[in-house]
C-alpha cells in the first residue's frame, strides 16, 4: 500500500514535470508569434502554469495596441473617449486625451457646418464663420455668402427696377455691387426722366430734366432740343425775316443777336457773298474810290487789309505818274547780319521836321502809310525788298516827292523837312 502511495506521488510529479514542459515549450511558440488569438489560447489551455501570468500582462498590452490603433482609425471622439474608459492609465492617455479634444472640436465644428449648409443664408454662414472663424469650412462658408449675394444680384438685375436695386443695397449695404447697383438705379431714373420731358417736348421739360441731370445720359440731346425749340419759335422767324431783306448788313446784324444759332454758318456764308461780290467789284475797277468804296462798306471784312494796301499802292502809283521831286534813300543806321544770319524785317524812323502835316507812303511786299503831325517821330518794321516810297506834306505849295528804296535788313531812319531853294527829304 505504501509502494502503491509512492508510485503514485512519483506520477503526479512526472505529469507535472512533464505539463511545465509542455507550457513553456507552448509559451515559446506563442511569444513568437505574438497575436492575441495566440495569448487567448495560450491562457485558456495553460490558465495556471507559471507562464499564464506574463502572458496575461503581454495579452492586456496586445488589447490596449489594437483598441487604440482602431481609436486612430476611427479618429472620432467617440473611439477615443472608448479607449481613455477602457485604459484610463494606458500607455497612449496623453495622445488620446490631445485627440479626443480635437475630435470633437472637429466634429462640433461639421455639425455647425453641416447645420449652416441645410439653412443655406447669409445668417447662417455668418453665425458659423463667427463660432468658427478658422475652421476647414471657413472658405466654403464665406463663398456660400458671396454665391447667395451674387444670386439676389442677378434677381436684381432681372427685375431691373429701381425697388428691385434699393431692396439689394438695403440687405447688401457694404457689397462690391452697391457702386454698380445705385448706377443702374440712376440710370433708370435718368431714362424715365427723360422720356417724361421728351414725351412733353417743351422747354421746360428739358430744363426740368437737364436741372435733375445736368450730366445725364441725355444732357446734350436735351440741350439741342432746348436749342431747335427756342430757334422754332424765336430764331426762325427772324431767319426768315433776314433772308427775305437780304442784305449785307441784315445778315451782319442777325449774326451778331443769334451767333450760336443754327442758322448763323448760312448767315456767314452769305455775308462773305456779299463781300466777295463788292471785293472782285473793286478789284474790276482798281481804283482808289472803289477800294475806298467797299472798305467803307466792309470796314471789318477779311479783305479790308488788302483794299488798304491797294489803296496805298494806286496812291503811290499816282504821285509817280505826275510830277514829284527826288527823294533820296534812306540813311542806313546799321546792318544786322550777313547772308543767311541777315534779318527778314527792317526797323524804320521817320521824323517830321516841318511846319504842317506829313504823310509818307510805302507800295511793296507789305504796304503802309504814315501820317505824322509836325515835329512828331514814328518807328514801325517792314519785311525786306524793294519799296516805291512817297511823300507830301499838307500845303499847297510844296512838291511832293518820290523814290525806290531796297530794304535788306537793318535800322533806317529818314528826316524830312522843307527846303525852300532845292529839295524835301
Amino acid at each position: 500500500m505504501k509502494n502503491l502511495s509512492v508510485s503514485r506521488i512519483l506520477l503526479i510529479s512526472l505529469s507535472v514535470i512533464l505539463f511545465s514542459c509542455g507550457a513553456g515549450k507552448q509559451y515559446q511558440v506563442t511569444s513568437t508569434l505574438g497575436t492575441i488569438q495566440a495569448y487567448e489560447n495560450f491562457l485558456k489551455e495553460y490558465p495556471k502554469s507559471s507562464y499564464a501570468q506574463p502572458a496575461a500582462i503581454r495579452l492586456k498590452a496586445l488589447y490596449e495596441n489594437r483598441d487604440w490603433n482602431i481609436a486612430k482609425r476611427s479618429n472620432s471622439s467617440f473611439s477615443y473617449k472608448n479607449y481613455l474608459d477602457s485604459y484610463p492609465n494606458g500607455k497612449n492617455v496623453s495622445e488620446a486625451k490631445s485627440l479626443y479634444a480635437k475630435a470633437t472640436k472637429d466634429e462640433k465644428q461639421l455639425e455647425d457646418w453641416n447645420k449652416a449648409k441645410s439653412l443655406n443664408t447669409i445668417r447662417a454662414y455668418e453665425q458659423y464663420l463667427s463660432q468658427n472663424p478658422s475652421s476647414k469650412y471657413s472658405a466654403a462658408a464665406r463663398s456660400g455668402i458671396t454665391e447667395i449675394i451674387t444670386s439676389d444680384w442677378n434677381k436684381a438685375k432681372s427685375k431691373n427696377s429701381i425697388d428691385a436695386y434699393n431692396s439689394f443695397i438695403s440687405a447688401y449695404p457694404n457689397s462690391n455691387f452697391v457702386t454698380e447697383a445705385r448706377k443702374k438705379t440712376t440710370d433708370i431714373m435718368d431714362r424715365n426722366a427723360w422720356l417724361n420731358a421728351s414725351s412733353e417736348n417743351t422747354t421746360a421739360s428739358y430744363s426740368q430734366y437737364l436741372r435733375s441731370f445736368p450730366s445725364g445720359n441725355n444732357s446734350s440731346i436735351a440741350k439741342n432740343r432746348i436749342n431747335q425749340i427756342q430757334e422754332e419759335k424765336l430764331i426762325l422767324p427772324a431767319w426768315n425775316r433776314t433772308q427775305s431783306q437780304n442784305s449785307y448788313h441784315a445778315y451782319k446784324s442777325f449774326l451778331s443777336q443769334y451767333p450760336n444759332s443754327s442758322y448763323a454758318y448760312q448767315a456767314k456764308s452769305k455775308i462773305q457773298q456779299f463781300e466777295n461780290t463788292a471785293w472782285s467789284k473793286a478789284q474790276s475797277l482798281n481804283t482808289i474810290a472803289s477800294y475806298n468804296t467797299f472798305l467803307s462798306n466792309f470796314p471789318f471784312s477779311d479783305l479790308a487789309d488788302s483794299a488798304r494796301k491797294k489803296v496805298i499802292d494806286l496812291e503811290v502809283a499816282n504821285i509817280f505818274k505826275g510830277d514829284y521831286g527826288y527823294m533820296p534813300p534812306m540813311n542806313k543806321t546799321s546792318s544786322n547780319g550777313f547772308g543767311a544770319t541777315r534779318p527778314t524785317t527792317n526797323s524804320i524812323e521817320i521824323y517830321n521836321n516841318t511846319a504842317y502835316e506829313l504823310t509818307v507812303w510805302y507800295s511793296g511786299a507789305e504796304s503802309k502809310k504814315i501820317v505824322l503831325p509836325p515835329r512828331n517821330r514814328r518807328s514801325f518794321t517792314l519785311p525786306n525788298g524793294p519799296y516805291k516810297v512817297a511823300a507830301s506834306v499838307k500845303a499847297s505849295n510844296v512838291t511832293k516827292y518820290a523814290g525806290n528804296e531796297r530794304l535788306d535788313g537793318g535800322n533806317y531812319e529818314s528826316e524830312f523837312y522843307i527846303n525852300t531853294s532845292t529839295s524835301f527829304f
